[in-house]
């Protein structure tokens, strides 16, 4: 299960039920050049999940993550769960 915060809003709690189809271990070989943009930003890697921890004041926007991201998958050609 995992859910999403963002200010003081916390999303509905979700089961993970997808993951990339590559193995864990290919997975992290994939992630391993994947980057927050933001000093404070961090991505959290575990298994076959990546998570973006995205502080209240940041140097980088939202945005701009989420489109570093996009632009990393399509680059690796993996798909992102936005669900």
């Amino acid at each position: 299960m995992q859910c999403t915060k963002l200010g003081f809003t916390k999303y509905e709690l979700l089961p993970i039920n997808r993951s990339v189809g590559i193995g864990h271990g290919m997975f992290l070989v994939f992630i391993a050049d994947l980057k927050a943009l933001g000093k404070d930003n961090s991505l959290i890697k575990f298994a076959d999940n990546c998570t973006l921890v995205f502080p209240a004041i940041s140097d980088v926007s939202v945005e701009s993550e989420m489109i570093s991201l996009k632009e990393w998958s399509v680059a690796n050609k993996l798909c992102l769960n936005l669900k």
